[in-house]
């Protein structure tokens, strides 16, 4: 197996397609997993089973799915529809789509898992830093010094969140290992 060795944060995996010049972003970065929910919500419409028209979700709508798809990891079209307060019969279009889920900000639900309260004390800043951390030192004992020393984490926090690097990195990357 080779080694994962330090990236810079945009290199993850081709060009950005905004900004064609760049790398793309880490899928764990916050704004990464934001975008990605900004776009399944803005995109998603609601089909009337009567009339058959689709409608955009409206303000209020997208604001309670957002707020709930940061609190979890996925929901199921049902549990969508339950939050909305529509019924069976109106359907999303993503899900007729084939899509059958919407995926959460994963990044939060793990942190919050690795980190309990701590995590949701940060500063926005300090998160960002945090993940930055998390996906640039490329030695497992380095990480957990640095967690350690500079976050002041547990050293059972700090093995939590080498874990979930690990967990995340060989699911995306299966060919690679952090450095022992």
């Amino acid at each position: 197996m080779k080694a994962l060795t330090p990236q810079s944060l945009n290199d993850f995996g081709g060009k950005c397609q905004f900004e064609h010049s760049r790398k793309r972003a880490a899928k764990a970065l916050l704004e990464a997993q934001r975008f990605r929910i900004l776009q399944d919500i803005n995109n998603l419409t609601v089909r009337n089973p009567e009339t058959r028209i689709d409608r955009v979700l409206n303000r209020e709508e997208r604001d309670k799915l957002l707020g709930k798809l940061d609190q979890q990891g996925t929901m199921t079209w049902g549990k969508v529809r339950q939050l909305l307060d529509l019924h069976s019969g109106e359907k999303f279009n993503l899900e007729e789509g084939g899509k059958d889920k919407l995926v959460g900000n994963r990044t939060e639900i793990a942190m919050r898992k690795a980190l309990s309260d701590t995590w949701d004390s940060f500063s926005s800043e300090a998160k960002r830093l945090l993940l930055i951390d998390l996906l640039t030192i490329d030695r497992k004992d380095a990480f957990i010094n640095r967690a350690r020393s500079h976050w002041k984490f547990s050293a059972e926090q700090a093995y939590r969140l080498v874990d979930w690097r690990l967990r995340s990195l060989s699911q995306a990357m299966p060919a690679y290992r952090l450095k022992q």
